[in-house]
């Protein structure tokens, strides 16, 4: 009574139905094929679950880096574009002595707007999101093996239908209108790429953590965009064709499809795994004295850019009167 069991019976009896009459060679030639196909199915679903669990990791991580940083990390980023910003207008001022008065008064203006950006940022309130609930599932609330398992799973179907529905090789064969294919699109990326385009809630952030209810808002406006050009979604499951023949070349070409789909997964495992600001900020929070360190480090920079920004200001100032007065003179 198991579903394994189940669903491996009822494989073999699709199998059998589908062969028809045929016996002998044939039949065990789609038996092998068709179980090939299942088995690779199921890996491109497994695949899906692990690359999204490590974009999940990778956000994790984010959110701590910035948990512990961001007080100073980003109001020191704001202090290294206002630095850079006064660079590129002294530099501008020095390149150009013969500045016209309306050429002045641009530069004045430009100088006011980097000031007032530079304020606005300083009010700015850095994020400080506390650290989500434990717990094995959304929320925090914990579960047994048999639930994650469950949840595991649901996950693994949803992310499968998803990327079977918007992969954008798969959308390019059908006929879908340019904002029909735009939103497949962006469901894909909403879907596959929760770095990008976080929709989890943070209680949900982690490693062992998905928004299932998320995936199936996105499958269902899939599936809808799909029903308007008059396809059952629920068809990407079945083996196609009327006769044996037509079924063995669907198979066929749909397990050559399905090993590229492999290869292409892995390689963004791969990429997400060894994202190397990801692999930065990692390192910076362990060991403790390293986090110290770290902090120390950022303090260092923001008082250095304090002290430059100001001699910025000043030097901006001196070149800004002794071309008004020059062309006074003039």
């Amino acid at each position: 009574d198991t579903p394994e069991l189940i669903e491996f019976a009822c494989a073999r009896e699709g199998a059998k139905g589908a062969m028809g009459e045929e016996c002998g060679a044939d039949a065990e030639r789609y038996r092998i094929i068709h179980a090939a196909w299942r088995e690779l199915e199921d890996e491109v679903s497994t695949l899906l679950l692990k690359l999204e669990t490590q974009r999940l990791r990778n956000e994790q991580i984010n959110q701590r880096w910035m948990e512990t940083f961001g007080h100073i990390y980003i109001p020191l980023s704001e202090l290294e574009r206002l630095y850079s910003d006064l660079s590129a207008l002294i530099e501008h001022v020095r390149d150009n002595p013969g500045l016209s008065a309306e050429e002045m008064e641009a530069v004045e203006k430009e100088l006011l707007n980097i000031r007032s950006e530079a304020s606005r940022n300083r009010k700015r309130e850095p994020s400080t999101k506390g650290p989500a609930p434990g717990g094995g599932g959304p929320g925090g609330i914990p579960w047994n093996a048999a639930e994650l398992s469950a949840y595991e799973e649901e996950c693994k179907t949803l992310l499968r239908k998803i990327w079977q529905l918007t992969h954008p090789d798969r959308i390019g064969r059908e006929g879908f209108s340019e904002s029909q294919r735009r939103l497949l699109i962006d469901a894909y990326q909403d879907a596959m790429a929760w770095k990008e385009k976080s929709q989890l809630e943070d209680s949900e952030i982690g490693i062992a953590k998905r928004s299932t209810s998320a995936l199936r808002i996105i499958l269902d406006r899939v599936e809808r965009i799909w029903e308007e050009i008059g396809f059952d979604g629920e068809s990407t499951t079945r083996v196609r064709g009327k006769t044996p023949e037509e079924r063995l070349a669907w198979l066929e070409a749909r397990i050559a499809t399905l090993d590229e789909e492999v290869k292409e997964i892995k390689a963004d495992i791969l990429a997400v795994a060894g994202d190397r600001d990801i692999r930065e900020k990692e390192a910076c929070l362990v060991p403790p004295e390293r986090i110290t360190a770290v902090l120390a480090h950022m303090e260092e920079r923001f008082a250095w850019y304090q002290e430059h920004i100001a001699l910025h200001e000043e030097e901006l100032a001196g070149l800004l009167a002794n071309g008004r007065s020059g062309g006074a003179d003039g």
